[in-house]
């Protein structure tokens, strides 16, 4: 049969039913033969609304051959935001039945099969110590054996769907930065992320890498959310030598940009670039041994940010206790050194403290919230100083010099020998050993 023109209807063909070409359409029938077949115009109005219409099967096949046909018809298509949508919804649909985890409804990762003879998740049956963690099939109820069998071959069929949903992603969120469609090409980011749970394998990497420089070129002023999934999506799938200098690379990052927001007056942006989602990603078992080298900066960035953001005592207190005890560490390597450790602020327990001045005077003051009264005098601890420091009725600048044993040296430049150095001693607490505040 010889080919038609391209915008010729075939002959005989009726118009008024795309109903059949929608039908083919769904069956799986190409855009090319069913072209030649009713011309173009009306398959691809057809194909459209096939992408447009309810949830079927082939609406992302389709409506990716679509965007492939030519420019115009690919502009077109991304500028019916209906269709945009239903393309988008196309890259979450779950897989063929045969793919997913019939208990937990979700795409299969890990598939092995129960002696009952039903398909599972390896992560829906076996508990941490890789027992069997149910008695009885739930579909069966047939008692089972404690043991389960990997089905290696339908592994690599879920393999290869997260392949070709990537694949489409990548290929799909390069037309929405092609079109300027900055919200869409956005959100084909987020959707992406679900296919990259093959931790070091190396089939994914160079479609991690490229979806990573695709969202480099989104238009969009920086956002820690958009960095985290940059990093998250590169970690998944590299090895671990690589994988330690992307983590670092990232909390070097996080920390710049928190403490830039800081300088600026800006303490919910830092809090931003510091905020749940990234620090439970930080502190994951397979990041966290990663970034050893940059605690102490980071503890120090948390600590300043929970002063500047109005962070509770409670909440201070942990990571200054969890900045001393790294500082332990710290302290021995350039104790070793012949160095002497450094830290620029400490934040004072709320508290009981007694006073002891260089002329064996004391007293007793309550520290609360960072004030405290001495003589009949309210005093108030500047813990965003550097160092901790408070001032006296008469303008005299008490600095924190040294923390050992719980005593903190305070000194100043007091005229007066007997209150040139005073000590605070507090009980009860742990022995944060020997530091100094310069």
């Amino acid at each position: 049969m010889a080919n038609l023109a391209a915008d010729e209807p075939a002959p005989g063909a009726d118009l008024t039913v795309p109903a059949d070409v929608i039908a083919l359409i769904g069956i799986g029938v190409s855009l090319i033969k069913l072209e030649e077949l009713y011309g173009c115009d009306l398959v691809r109005d057809s194909a459209l609304s096939f992408v447009k219409g309810e949830s079927h099967g082939r609406r992302l096949e389709v409506g990716a051959a679509l965007l492939e046909r030519s420019i115009s018809l690919k502009a077109a298509a991304l500028s019916d935001e209906a269709f945009v949508q239903s393309l988008l919804a196309s890259l979450e649909e779950d897989p063929e039945e045969m793919l997913m985890d019939p208990l937990m409804m979700v795409p299969l990762k890990d598939p092995c099969v129960l002696s009952s003879g039903f398909v599972l998740d390896r992560e829906t049956v076996l508990d941490e110590q890789g027992r069997v963690r149910i008695s009885q099939c739930p579909f069966s109820r047939q008692p089972l054996l404690d043991y389960v069998y990997p089905l290696h071959f339908l592994r690599e069929r879920v393999k290869e769907w997260k392949l070709q949903r990537l694949d489409r992603a990548v290929s799909i969120v390069a037309d929405f930065l092609e079109q300027k469609n900055q919200g869409a090409a956005e959100r084909v980011f987020v959707i992406a992320e679900r296919f990259l749970d093959e931790v070091g394998d190396a089939t994914y990497v160079h479609r991690a890498n490229r979806l990573s420089e695709l969202e480099q070129k989104l238009d969009m002023p920086k956002s820690p959310s958009r960095a985290l999934r940059s990093y998250r999506r590169s970690a998944s799938v590299l090895g671990e030598a690589d994988k330690a200098a992307l983590v670092c690379k990232a909390v070097q990052e996080f920390l710049t940009e928190a403490k830039d927001c800081l300088a600026a007056g800006d303490p919910h942006g830092a809090n931003a670039w510091l905020g749940q989602d990234i620090l439970e990603w930080l502190h994951s078992a397979t990041v966290q041994p990663h970034w050893k080298s940059l605690v102490l900066e980071f503890l120090r960035t948390m600590l300043r940010l929970s002063r500047e953001t109005g962070g509770d005592a409670g909440c201070r207190r942990g990571w200054w206790a969890a900045l001393f005890k790294q500082l332990g560490l710290a302290a021995w390597l350039r104790e070793e050194a012949g160095e002497e450790p450094e830290l620029r602020g400490v934040d004072i327990w709320d508290g009981n403290w007694l006073i002891r001045w260089i002329d064996g005077g004391s007293a007793e003051i309550t520290v609360c919230a960072g004030s405290f009264v001495v003589f009949e005098e309210n005093y108030h601890l500047d813990t965003t100083s550097m160092p901790t420091q408070f001032f006296w009725g008469d303008g005299t600048v008490q600095r924190a010099r040294s923390l050992r044993q719980n005593v903190i040296t305070w000194v100043t430049s007091h005229p007066d020998p007997t209150l040139r150095t005073i000590e605070w001693v507090r009980e009860g607490v742990p022995d944060l050993g020997t530091w100094y505040l310069h």
